[in-house]
């Protein structure tokens, strides 16, 4: 029986060298290498990444155990894979997250918390847009700044899911929100051991208790920062209000439709909080 032939996505769009490939060396750059099983995991921010990324860290030797966490944020591409290994991979998988969900959540973790990693995030934007300051960023002016000038592939956190697929078809799509029901495939087919990050990185909206009866869409983020300061914060769902909701609906089409067809879903069935 023949091995299954694993398309490279974006050498089928441009017809130069695929060392000048930008689009490919990016998806190429977050395909991961889990060694021992030969498999390849698509890394995403904002997808359960801190728990891939540190739980691959431990299955290929890297860090002993957790209390070594924080070598995962200098090594992001340390297990990029090569041509070969991405052609030759017996399994190939990704975590995609609702969309509408991820780009609230982004914005909830590096927009509204001070700490030094998402206050560089907030910086970066910032810069480009020197007339808005940092409290002023809610969330209905975050989504309106990432819609100008090509900002949507402005920081690898809200990036369209879509840029980092470095494969056609992939040997299994998760969805995030049901992440814990894939976990046994997973650990099975690339022999590893998935190990939950989320209290080490301590920054998931599932940490607090949510608020989910009113509408956060124009609150500061000073505002919502006592909230989680205090744990408490706002609903994902409750950043939208309609406007947001179509503007992000155009932004991330590709990703909508990514993720709608995998999940057999349609992501935009949540209500609006008024």
């Amino acid at each position: 029986m023949s091995e299954k032939i694993r398309v490279i996505r974006f050498s089928n769009i441009w017809n130069g060298p695929l060392a000048e490939n930008v689009q490919h060396k990016f998806a190429a750059q977050h395909a991961l290498n889990i060694y021992r099983s030969k498999s390849i995991y698509t890394f995403i921010p904002k997808c359960a990444c801190s728990t891939m990324r540190l739980s691959l860290a431990i299955s290929n030797g890297l860090i002993s155990d957790v209390s070594k966490y924080g070598w995962i944020h200098s090594n992001n591409t340390t297990f990029s894979a090569n041509l070969s290994e991405l052609i030759t991979a017996k399994f190939a998988f990704v975590i995609l997250r609702n969309p509408f969900l991820r780009l609230a959540s982004t914005y909830l973790d590096k927009i509204v918390n001070p700490n030094h990693d998402t206050a560089k995030v907030k910086i970066n934007l910032l810069k480009k847009y020197t007339n808005v300051s940092p409290n002023e960023l809610t969330f209905r002016k975050f989504v309106n700044l990432i819609s100008l000038n090509n900002t949507i592939r402005f920081d690898i956190h809200w990036r369209p899911q879509i840029d980092f697929l470095v494969y056609d078809n992939y040997d299994l799509y998760i969805q995030m929100e049901k992440f814990e029901s894939n976990k046994a495939l997973v650990e099975k087919n690339c022999n590893i051991k998935i190990i939950d990050a989320r209290k080490l990185t301590l920054h998931g909206n599932d940490i607090f208790k949510k608020i989910e009866d009113k509408n956060f869409t124009d609150v500061a983020p000073e505002e919502i920062l006592g909230l989680r300061t205090k744990g408490t914060s706002p609903s994902l769902v409750s950043m939208y209000d309609e406007e947001t909701k179509m503007i992000v609906s155009n932004l991330f089409k590709e990703d909508i439709v990514l993720y709608d067809n995998n999940f057999n879903e349609k992501c935009s069935n949540f209500k609006i909080i008024n």
